[in-house]
């Protein structure tokens, strides 16, 4: 007999508040109970593959971080310590333990560790080494930077959590300052040596890649020779909170290209830069439309090649991306696009940990275009 998700899915019902020196006690405590409540011939197994670090500010963002943790340890087991800054606390820390159980069988669970420490933002030194002591040493540890603002900008503290992580997830959809947080935050991704076992990465970059996709195949050599070298202008139209992901997507384009950049001149919904090619200048173009969806609407590119004008119109629709043939030279081209939840962005990106250097060069030229709007 299958059993149905909700079957699977289990929690301890509260969590429980522990002394911070006394973690590790109240943990196997609490693997005792399980085994002890599971029944006669039941059983119940720990699932870790890594340890994973959650860093949030303030109780609201603690409480939004908790509610991703069932999902996200169903698909990657893991200790899950969930870091949370609070405001007006202070010196102390608080400690709360519970686990996250999934029935695989009638008979059998695996369950997943959660911790929580809070604590004052001026005590990281403090939490730092609770924390430390905490890391199942034999795996790896990845920081998610949960809270919606760049990591640089709070660099003490986050300095003291990616001393004891191996990867750093963050997230540049929503920032509130994009040019200043793209600046600052790729200056550190494109520090780390690729030698040093630190990988860093953007959500928004796995959130491209069904756009990336599809551009690459429109306008690859062998289906329209001479596109990509005789690009001559691109225009993206994007709802509210993308132009980190639009920009993105941009410098990935500009990088792959080789392409110089010229200047910028921005204003309040557009963004307008000039790059050199091989064969000419390039004028990227992004606009904002208060009224559309949060996500890219259409990416609209025209070509010179060997004295030949083209056209393609990149457009959302619904589940999928496509070539929208009325507004294009090309034939109809089409690629799914499925909204993935964090949960499975998270995981994905847990299980990947090597060193992205298409993305690292994009995260470069990021950075770059962001340093010419100052």
């Amino acid at each position: 007999m299958q059993l149905t998700h909700a079957e699977q899915s289990l929690q301890l019902a509260t969590p429980r508040q522990v002394d911070p020196g006394q973690i590790e006690r109240e943990l196997t405590a609490l693997w005792a109970g399980l085994d002890d409540n599971a029944g006669d011939g039941a059983t119940v197994t720990r699932a870790v593959m890594s340890n994973l670090l959650i860093y949030c500010q303030g109780e609201d963002e603690a409480r939004q971080a908790a509610e991703h943790i069932p999902e996200l340890v169903e698909r990657h087991p893991a200790r899950v310590i969930v870091l949370a800054a609070i405001d007006g606390m202070d010196g102390e820390l608080d400690a709360w333990v519970s686990a996250h159980c999934r029935r695989i069988h009638h008979q059998e669970q695996l369950c997943a560790e959660h911790i929580e420490v809070r604590f004052a933002p001026q005590s990281i030194a403090r939490a730092a080494s609770l924390i430390r002591s905490l890391l199942i040493g034999d795996l790896p540890t990845a920081l998610w930077w949960f809270h919606n603002e760049p990591p640089t900008f709070q660099a003490k503290l986050f300095d003291a959590l990616t001393s004891m992580a191996q990867q750093v997830i963050y997230d540049s959809v929503g920032w509130a300052e994009p040019t200043r947080g793209i600046g600052s935050m790729t200056r550190w991704v494109t520090a780390l040596s690729p030698n040093n076992g630190k990988v860093a990465f953007n959500l928004a970059w796995r959130r491209l890649k069904p756009w990336r996709r599809l551009i690459a195949q429109a306008l690859a050599p062998i289906h329209v020779p001479g596109a990509l070298t005789g690009l001559q202008r691109i225009h993206v139209r994007h709802g509210p909170h993308r132009l980190p992901v639009v920009w993105l997507l941009c410098a990935w384009l500009a990088s792959r290209l080789e392409w110089r950049l010229i200047d910028a001149k921005s204003s309040q919904e557009r963004i307008r830069w000039r790059f050199r090619s091989a064969q000419g200048e390039v004028s990227v173009e992004i606009e904002r439309d208060a009224n559309a969806k949060s996500r890219i609407e259409s990416v609209e590119c025209g070509w010179n090649a060997d004295g030949s004008n083209g056209h393609v119109r990149f457009h959302h629709a619904g589940h999928l991306l496509h070539v929208d043939p009325d507004h294009s030279t090309l034939p109809a081209m089409t690629v799914p696009f499925r909204h993935l939840p964090i949960e499975e962005l998270i995981a994905a990106q847990l299980a990947h940990r090597a060193n992205d250097e298409v993305f690292r060069q994009a995260a470069s030229m990021a950075g770059e275009m962001a340093a010419s709007l100052r």
